[in-house]
């Protein structure tokens, strides 16, 4: 190809990007981010950069204590956050961040690095929600309101909406408790900001172990093209091979035989094994993953209905305590817990449980099979 088909080739690709970007910023939330150029743009890519590197670091290295570690990610996040996205896609403007993002953003990552930097004095101090003083209170709501914010510009209004109506009942549920509303915010916001309940909760605790540094890694590898060179590998090693429901079916069947045999040799009754969470979470993955894979979602309802049972036994349960101040619903949730306080033995529960998800099993493969027979 000669110079001048390559440097039209490569005008072509950049004006196609540039549409790209900007239908992109018109119709997607998480596109509409804040323009850089030149100096600016050098000098949020070396910050970013930076932030990168102090992922690996603490994810790697770091010997400081979990909260340490979070808070200070949490305040650098918002840092990035805030030099990232704009209030809305009208304020998108060419190296512009406006003053009040600048006091928000400056505010927000204050107060995490508070709590960070002051972890050794505050883990002697802050034993419990009593403890809460009216500046540990402000630091706390200024943090969780810039997080709020930040969730805001990034994901958009409704997951907002329902933190908000959780916030709400909890406030009304502790203030008919009997609790002053000075007590209901010091402890709402002890849990949420200074406990690892909140803020801190295992979601935070995985993205800074593992998201971010998952990433960093995934952007390492497109910059680098390392990333094509395993793609265009794994064609040239499988790519002859078609897939389909098919090879999926194999996948399935394979598990439903393993599932079998562990049930025939050691977990029958009496069980000589019982199977715990490391196990059980991959079949439940495992079941979803299978069921996006054959493009059928929804079967996962009826194929899953004694799941969804107990869930909603659960529900019932803490919603219907909570309604009638102490009364229960069910004598014991969820609802296998329940069928053994009437007296059902352990053989009949399960017998009981395998016979309605065969049903269910079966009218979801009456109802799908029209799609591959």
């Amino acid at each position: 190809m000669s110079d001048t088909k390559k440097t039209a080739a490569a005008a072509e690709a950049a004006s196609l990007q540039e549409d790209m970007d900007a239908v992109m910023r018109k119709y997607d939330r998480e596109s509409a981010t804040r323009i850089w150029a030149g100096k600016p743009k050098i000098v949020i890519s070396v910050v970013m950069a930076l932030f990168s590197v102090y992922c690996i670091w603490s994810t790697l290295f770091s010997t400081a204590a979990l909260e340490v570690r979070l808070t200070a990610f949490l305040g650098l996040i918002i840092i990035m956050g805030y030099l990232t996205y704009p209030v809305s896609k009208k304020h998108v403007h060419v190296n512009r961040l406006p003053w009040y993002d600048i006091v928000i953003m400056v505010i927000g990552a204050a107060a995490f690095f508070y709590y960070c930097f002051n972890y050794d004095t505050l883990i002697k101090t802050l034993t419990s929600a009593a403890k809460m003083t009216p500046f540990l209170i402000a630091v706390g709501v200024a943090g969780i309101l810039t997080l709020a914010e930040l969730c805001r510009r990034c994901v958009g209004v409704p997951i907002l909406v329902v933190v908000g109506a959780l916030l709400v009942y909890t406030f009304v549920s502790m203030l008919k408790g009997g609790q002053t509303f000075d007590q209901v915010l010091g402890r709402v916001i002890y849990t949420l900001f200074f406990g690892t309940s909140g803020v801190l909760s295992t979601p935070v605790q995985v993205c800074a172990k593992f998201i971010a540094v998952f990433i960093i890694f995934g952007a390492f590898l497109e910059r680098t093209g390392i990333a094509n060179f395993f793609i265009s590998f794994a064609n040239r090693l499988a790519g002859w091979s078609s897939g389909g429901p098919a090879k999926v079916a194999v996948i399935s069947s394979a598990l439903c035989g393993s599932l079998v045999g562990f049930y025939a040799l050691y977990n029958r009754h009496p069980a000589k094994c019982f199977m715990g969470d490391t196990g059980s979470l991959f079949l439940g993955g495992a079941v979803a993953a299978l069921a996006f894979a054959f493009d059928m979602p929804l079967v996962l309802i009826p194929v899953g209905i004694i799941y969804i049972l107990e869930t909603l036994s659960d529900i019932i349960q803490v919603g219907y305590f909570k309604a009638t101040h102490g009364k229960r619903f069910f004598k014991m949730a969820p609802l296998h817990h329940h069928l053994e306080r009437c007296g059902w033995s352990e053989v009949k529960i399960v017998t009981v449980f395998v016979s309605i998800t065969a049903v269910f099993c079966l009218l979801a493969y009456y109802g799908i099979r029209g799609r591959y027979l």
